[in-house]
């Protein structure tokens, strides 16, 4: 697969005075690594039968950076928030099945 030997970065821009509505879809090798990030919040990973990983969800105002990084392993989270009162972060995450 070309598009996994590239290697680019997604990054939502945080916004001070609204949520992040998160929909981002990325190509991935049915038997790749994923690693995913939420330091404050829920992650519920759903593998399908389907070659790209989707992420969706919600990134409260002040709680951080969602970002999606992709190649032959694709990496998605949300960067710890500035402050440690954060509100929580909710992602859905769709995986291949055989992905790790």
């Amino acid at each position: 697969m070309k598009a996994a030997m590239l290697f680019a970065l997604a990054v939502v821009p945080s916004t001070a005075s609204a949520q992040q509505r998160v929909d981002q879809r990325w190509p991935a090798q049915a038997t790749g690594s994923i690693r995913i990030y939420n330091m404050i919040g829920s992650t519920r990973v759903v593998g399908w039968d389907r070659d790209t990983v989707w992420a969706s969800g919600t990134v409260a105002s002040g709680g951080g950076r969602f970002f999606m990084a992709g190649g032959p392993n694709i990496k998605i989270g949300v960067d710890a928030p500035d402050q440690p009162d954060a509100p929580p972060t909710d992602l859905v995450i769709y995986v291949p099945r055989a992905s790790r």
